[in-house]
């Protein structure tokens, strides 16, 4: 049910909340990056998930996710979350509940391989969270 689309979206009713999936540009660039065999290893972790959302088992799902730790922001505790595909490849991706929607929000942003996470979450933080970031700073001036 996964597609390599930036535009592509699966919505899911789960115990009267609806779970959103979206598939980021930069996870598909990084995607066509990786070996063939590569690819089918993270497409077969993705069907995994998908399999949990239509079954309308989130709790597998949120079983195998892990909050990303030490992002400093002032306003808010980011939605950064670690899939780990294998030992040599992860995923970060946004997952949010939002109640006012009754809909959980889950975004795959990158793929890369564990060596890198570092410097792929550097980017990321400094993408998603540039104004927060540009706060703390001055604050801390």
């Amino acid at each position: 049910m996964f597609v390599e689309s930036r535009s592509e979206q699966l919505s899911l009713e789960f115990e009267e909340k609806i779970i959103v999936v979206n598939i980021a540009e930069s996870f598909d660039t990084d995607l066509k990056k990786l070996s063939l065999q590569d690819r089918k290893i993270v497409k077969r972790k993705l069907e995994q998930i998908d399999t949990f959302f239509e079954e309308g088992n989130l709790k597998s799902f949120i079983q195998k996710i892990k909050r990303v730790r030490g992002i400093k922001l002032l306003s808010y505790t980011p939605s950064l979350y670690l899939l780990k595909v294998n030992a040599k490849l992860k995923i970060f991706l946004f997952f949010v509940d939002d109640p006012i929607f009754s809909q959980k929000i889950v975004t795959f942003l990158r793929v890369f391989a564990s060596c890198d996470r570092d410097k792929v979450l550097k980017s990321l933080v400094e993408l998603y969270y540039q104004e927060e970031l540009d706060r703390l700073r001055i604050q801390e001036r």
